[in-house]
């Protein structure tokens, strides 16, 4: 398994992509 985690901006919101998955991260909120 791999344990690279990408974090990315998208429309002002920052996500992070683990594996396979995507989890919309509530920052600012």
């Amino acid at each position: 398994m791999s344990a690279k985690i990408d974090i990315f901006e998208y429309q002002g919101k920052t996500y992070t992509n683990e594996i396979t998955n995507f989890y919309p991260i509530a920052v600012g909120l």
